[in-house]
């Protein structure tokens, strides 16, 4: 028997903002347009190893952000950009409602980002100790899974940078 703690894991979040997220799916698009594709086709559409960290993280932002779907496992595993991603890399108007609309509920897609919105809106003028706190504190106060500090940094990070990109205040 051993003394090993189980190690700490922070739950799952993107962690590429929306705008870098909106880039991948324009090249996995180029590449593949609406069919599915096998985890090598998507790694070489982003010039990234099939096995590296980026592409298996990439993959996980964007199904987090509702912008791709994934079936099977291992080599069988394939990608495909959801509805909502084609409705964003389709429309090509300059001045769309649409597009905006889409790249705001991609946006707000991760659950981390959704419940950050609801309690705190764009967060644009809260201190960020105060969102540190929801994220560890809080949540392990109410039986979720909490966040590392440094964790919750990233992910409040990431949550500013997308809702600015997403265009999203708190009249949302």
């Amino acid at each position: 028997m051993t003394d090993k703690q189980p190690r700490f894991r922070s739950p799952p979040f993107p962690y590429i903002g929306l705008q870098k997220a909106m880039e991948k799916i324009e090249q996995l698009y180029g590449a593949v347009r609406h069919h599915a594709a096998a985890v090598p086709t998507a790694a070489k559409a982003w010039d990234t190893g099939v096995k590296s960290s980026a592409t298996l993280q990439s993959i996980g932002a964007l199904i987090q952000y509702g912008l791709l779907d994934d079936d099977g496992s291992g080599e069988a595993r394939k990608v495909k950009l959801t509805q909502l991603a084609l409705k964003i890399v389709m429309d090509k108007r300059v001045m769309s409602p649409d597009r905006d609309a889409a790249i705001k509920e991609a946006a707000l897609s991760p659950t981390t980002f959704a419940e950050l919105f609801a309690q705190f809106g764009a967060a644009n003028d809260i201190d960020e100790s105060l969102l540190v706190h929801a994220l560890t504190a809080e949540r392990q106060q109410s039986g979720r899974a909490p966040y590392s500090e440094q964790s919750a940094n990233e992910v409040i990070r990431v949550y500013r940078e997308t809702i600015k990109f997403a265009g999203i205040d708190d009249s949302d």
